[in-house]
Parts: C-alpha cells; sequence; structure tokens
C-alpha cells in the first residue's frame, strides 16, 4: 500500500468517509476494500472506535471512521444525526494521549 509509506509513524489520527463499514454486512463498499482498510489499521496500529456504530438510518455499520493509535484511551464515541445538513451524519470521539 503506497499511502501507508507516505504517514506518520506516531500518533496518526485518521478520520472522514472511508465508505465501509469495518464489520457485518458490506453496502457501500467491497469486502475486499474493507480486508485492506482492516490490515491499514493494523499496521498503523489503530483503534477505530467508530466501528461498532450505526450508520444513518440504522441498515448498516457506519461507514464514516475516526482511528486513533492503540495506546489512546478512548472514552466514549458517537454519531450526531446531521440530517438536513448533509448525506452523512458526524462521527465524534473522545480520546486522550496515554
Amino acid at each position: 500500500m503506497t499511502l501507508l509509506s507516505k504517514l506518520p509513524t506516531n500518533d496518526l489520527v485518521w478520520g472522514g468517509d472511508w465508505n465501509h463499514s469495518l464489520t457485518g454486512k458490506e453496502h457501500a463498499g467491497s469486502m475486499g476494500g474493507r480486508n485492506h482498510l482492516l490490515e491499514a489499521v493494523l499496521q498503523l496500529g489503530l483503534n477505530v472506535p467508530t466501528t461498532g456504530l450505526s450508520h444513518r438510518g440504522e441498515y448498516c455499520q457506519a461507514i464514516d471512521h475516526i482511528g486513533v493509535p492503540l495506546s489512546w484511551t478512548v472514552e466514549f464515541a458517537k454519531r450526531i444525526d446531521t440530517q438536513g445538513l448533509s448525506d452523512h451524519d458526524a462521527y465524534v470521539i473522545d480520546a486522550s494521549a496515554a
């Protein structure tokens, strides 16, 4: 993965529209794409606390994610409804470096 070689090796926070659920059925992306993302998360040593959150309409898991270093403490992750503002909801986490 070319992208991985360009990213910082510590204190990386990776957030945005990943277009893939990381668990459950895949509705937006592909299983191959999911597997590549999960491999990148593993190689980068990230925790993705948005994995278990639902997507808007709750018909699948979130496709928008925030990944933080495994060493960080995550207090919470939540989805905020932004209907009327965006076609994606907002995902926020409260995390702190160890």
